[in-house]
C-alpha cells in the first residue's frame, strides 16, 4: 500500500519519462520491471568488470607507456632547458664576438694607418748588406759607391733626427753607421787629395782633374756635412795647390810680359 502511495506521489514526475509511460500503457508490473532492470544493470556491471579485467594488462601497459612518455617528456624538457641555457650562452658569446670584432676592426684600421709610416721608418733605419758592400768594397769612381753614399748620408741624417726624439732603435744602427761614415770619409779624402795632387805635376792641364772632381761634388758635400775638419783639410790642400799653380802662371806671364816690354822699348832708344 505504501508502495502504491509512493508511486502515486511520484507519478507526476515519472510521467515525463518516455519509458515509464510506455510501461504504464502496457500494464506491466512495476516491481517485476524494476527487478528486471536491476538484474540487467547487474549483468552490465559484471560484464564491465570482466571487460576491465580482460583489459587490465592493456591498461597496465598503457600506464607504463604514459609513464615512459612522462619520462621522455621530462628529459625533453630538461634538454630544452639546457638548449635554452646554451642559446643564452651563445647569445652572450655572439655579443662578445661582435664587440671583439669591432675592436679588431679598429686595430686593423690603426695598423693600416701606421703601416706606411712604420715601413718607411724601418726602411730609413735599416742598414742593408747592399749599403755595407757598396761603401766598403765599391771603388770611389763607380756609380754604385755614389748611390750608396747618398743612401748613407740620408740614414745618418735620419738617425741624427730620431736621436733627438730619443728613439731606442737608433742605438742599434748608430755604431755601424759611424763605421761606414769613417770608411766612406777615408776613401773620399784619399780620392780627392789624389786628384788635387795631380795638379802639382809639371805641364799638367789642371782643368781635366777639376772636371773629374765636379762629377763627384757630392763627395765634398758629404765630407762637409759630416766631418768639417776633413773638409777644411781638403780645402786647404786645394787652395794651397791652386795658389801655387796660379802663382806660377802669373809669374810666368809677368816674366813674359817683362821680356816683351823690353823688346818693345829697344827701338825707341
Amino acid at each position: 500500500m505504501i508502495f502504491f502511495i509512493n508511486s502515486e506521489l511520484q507519478l507526476p514526475q515519472d510521467f515525463e519519462d518516455d519509458v515509464v509511460q510506455e510501461v504504464l500503457k502496457t500494464g506491466t508490473d512495476l516491481r517485476q520491471y524494476s527487478r528486471q532492470i536491476e538484474k540487467e544493470l547487474k549483468e552490465v556491471e559484471n560484464r564491465s568488470i570482466q571487460d576491465y579485467i580482460k583489459e587490465s594488462q592493456n591498461i597496465a601497459s598503457l600506464h607504463n607507456q604514459i609513464a615512459a612518455c612522462d619520462n621522455i617528456l621530462e628529459r625533453m624538457e630538461s634538454m630544452l632547458m639546457n638548449f635554452q641555457l646554451d642559446l643564452g650562452s651563445i647569445s652572450t658569446e655572439i655579443l662578445y664576438l661582435q664587440k671583439k670584432s669591432v675592436i679588431m676592426s679598429q686595430q686593423l684600421s690603426n695598423r693600416q694607418l701606421i703601416r706606411g709610416p712604420l715601413s718607411q721608418f724601418i726602411e730609413d733605419m735599416t742598414v742593408s748588406e747592399t749599403l755595407i758592400m757598396g761603401i766598403m768594397d765599391a771603388p770611389v769612381t763607380e756609380k754604385e759607391f755614389l748611390l750608396q753614399l747618398q743612401t748613407l748620408n740620408h740614414k745618418i741624417n735620419f738617425v741624427k733626427e730620431q736621436s733627438y726624439k730619443e728613439a731606442k732603435s737608433c742605438q742599434d744602427v748608430k755604431e755601424i753607421l759611424e763605421k761606414l761614415k769613417i770608411k766612406a770619409m777615408s776613401k773620399i779624402r784619399t780620392y780627392i787629395l789624389e786628384q788635387i795632387y795631380k795638379f802639382r805635376k809639371p805641364m799638367t792641364n789642371y782643368q781635366v782633374p777639376q772636371n773629374n772632381m765636379l762629377k763627384y761634388k757630392f763627395f765634398f758635400e758629404f765630407v762637409l756635412a759630416n766631418e768639417r775638419n776633413v773638409a777644411e783639410e781638403i780645402c786647404g790642400e786645394y787652395i794651397g795647390t791652386m795658389s801655387k799653380i796660379y802663382y806660377s802662371y802669373f809669374k810666368s806671364y809677368s816674366t813674359r810680359l817683362m821680356k816683351l816690354q823690353g823688346r818693345v822699348e829697344v827701338p825707341g832708344e
